[in-house]
């Protein structure tokens, strides 16, 4: 119900799996620490050893915590290192139209977005505009793509997230070139 605690929520996400329900081995106060960050409009990267039940739980965040904020099932997404602001933010397609990106899909729906691997992608180059991005609560169009439904740009909604997950061996690789943004 509305009145659940984070703590109950915790409970339900560690719990609830989908197709079979199987309990996570994570500690339940690291995710009411993950779902109090989230709480106060703060995006979450969840940073672990592969096969640890990283992507499951940012799932279940999505499906339970991001459903219970927004009412719609949220956005998910695999990085790869492929990713640039095309597949972020969006660009414009052969006949000149506006495709939004992931990012900017999920914001103008009023859905959660699940990045992950986030670490697959080169971060400047994929999420440079992004942080940006957030951080203005406006994703920054050119002006050849401001027309039509996106001729006033794009708001980010103050309910959007952003849930992240990378493998933590990449880390040192990517907390050298990782932007500021990211990092809060």
């Amino acid at each position: 119900g509305e009145g659940q605690s984070l703590d109950d929520i915790a409970d339900q996400i560690l719990k609830d799996g989908e197709p079979e329900p199987f309990e996570l081995a994570i500690k339940k106060s690291v995710v009411v620490r993950i779902l109090r960050h989230l709480e106060a409009g703060k995006n979450v990267i969840l940073v672990g050893a592969p096969g640890v039940g990283k992507t499951e739980l940012a799932k279940r965040i999505l499906s339970i915590f991001g459903f219970r904020k927004t009412h719609q099932k949220g956005v998910k997404s695999v990085a790869t290192d492929e990713w640039t602001r095309w597949h972020v933010i969006g660009g414009l397609d052969e006949k000149r139209n506006f495709q939004p990106g992931y990012v900017t899909d999920a914001a103008e729906s009023g859905q959660w977005l699940l990045i992950d691997e986030f670490n697959r992608a080169d971060i400047n180059k994929a999420f440079g505009e992004m942080f940006l991005a957030i951080e203005d609560k406006e994703i920054p169009l050119l002006p050849a793509e401001k027309k039509g439904k996106y001729k006033d740009g794009i708001h980010i909604p103050n309910e959007f997230r952003i849930i992240g997950t990378m493998n933590d061996f990449d880390k040192n690789l990517l907390l050298t070139e990782l932007s500021y943004g990211l990092i809060t």
